[in-house]
């Protein structure tokens, strides 16, 4: 049986409208992996920004997240030093980060 609501016709009733979004969001997360899925995704996230952004005070890092186009590759780590070739020469990404700041 799919579940369905309505559209809600309750704004007088808020208690109800916010039940109601309750029991909707609990049977979206019945019996799937979503939850597990949603974690690992933010886990993830959370790795790629540690690789870009170091809990470090370091001028380059700084320098590649406000400047990247004029950041000097040779100083980033090794993991970075290719990504960061990429967006120096991606004239179309360079543009729209001059459109910015204007």
């Amino acid at each position: 049986v799919k579940y369905h609501q309505a559209p809600c016709r309750y704004s007088n009733f808020t208690k109800v409208v916010s039940i109601s979004e309750e029991i909707r969001f609990k049977k979206v997360f019945e019996g799937s992996h979503l939850k597990s899925q949603v974690s690992n995704h933010l886990e993830n996230l959370s790795e790629e920004f540690k690789k870009y952004f170091p809990n470090t005070c370091d001028e380059n890092f700084y320098r590649l997240s406000t400047d990247p186009f004029n950041v000097n590759i040779d100083s980033l780590p090794e993991a970075l030093q290719e990504e960061g070739l990429e967006l120096k020469n991606d004239s179309s990404a360079k543009y729209d980060f001059e459109k910015m700041g204007k």
